[in-house]
Parts: C-alpha cells; structure tokens; sequence
C-alpha cells in the first residue's frame, strides 16, 4: 500500500484531534459542529491508518492486489460506467423536479407569511441530499438488473 495512504490518514486524525480540541476548549455555539467534524476526521484517519498496517502486512499483500484489481475493472467496465452516468442523469432530472416543485412550495409558504425555521430548511436541504443519492444507486441497480 502507498505510503500516501498513511499519511492522508495521519493527516486526518490531526485535523480530528484540532477540532475537538477546539470544541472542547473554545466555548462556543459551533461546539456540536466541530464535535462531529473532529470525530468524522478522526474516525476516517484511523481507518485509513488501520488499513495502510493491515494491506502492508505480507500476508495481506496478495488481498490487496486482487482487491486492487477488482476495483480497476468495476471501475473501467464500460457497461458500469455507462449506467452509472445514466442513473447519474436521471437523478439529476428527479432532483430538478423536486427542486422546481420546492421552490413554488416556499414561494407560496412566503406569500401567505408563513415562515420556515433555518433548522427546519437544514433538514430537509440533508433530506434531499439523503434522497438525491439513495436514488442514484437505486436507478443504477435498476439499470444494472435490466442489462444483465
């Protein structure tokens, strides 16, 4: 395993450890933020140290290629890539949609002065995140069924 590997994740459990540590000194409204941030970081960075350790073994080396291998080909599949790209396109369409109707919901919401909460506008901004790409693999999995 490339070296890289290992520092990216170093990288990162330092970039976790400032943040919490951040939050845990700086008494702030971000606090919560910087909480999940540092564990987000610190959470990824010992994975990836945690495999750098695990693929460099000499046991596991072999693993490694053929999951190397593996990742190569389902990547460079020109069938794969081209469903990707069209569930990809299709999701994008849905999202317009979503996003148009969205949009004269909360112009109709303001002409009538009812007003929406930030929290509220968060939540359903990750909802739609959420949904944008669940619905990406969902239409690529159709996809892949129906050429298969």
């Amino acid at each position: 395993m490339k070296k890289s590997n290992f520092i990216y994740g170093a990288i990162f459990v330092l970039i976790g450890i400032l943040f919490i540590m951040l939050a845990v000194f700086k008494e702030s409204r971000l606090g919560s933020i910087f909480i999940g941030l540092g564990g987000g970081f610190l959470f990824n960075g010992v994975i990836s140290i945690f495999r750098y350790f695990y693929y460099s073994n000499d046991k596991n080396k072999e693993k490694y290629l053929k999951k190397l291998e593996n990742e190569r080909i389902e990547l460079h599949d020109e069938l794969k890539e081209s469903l990707r790209n069209k569930s990809g396109r299709y999701a994008y369409i849905i999202n317009l949609i979503i996003l148009c109707i969205s949009a004269f919901v909360f112009a109709c919401l303001s002409m009538m002065e009812i007003t929406i909460s930030i929290t509220a506008f968060i939540i359903y901004l990750i909802v739609l995140i959420i949904l944008n790409y669940v619905l990406g693999v969902y239409i690529y999995k159709k996809l892949l069924n129906k050429y298969k």
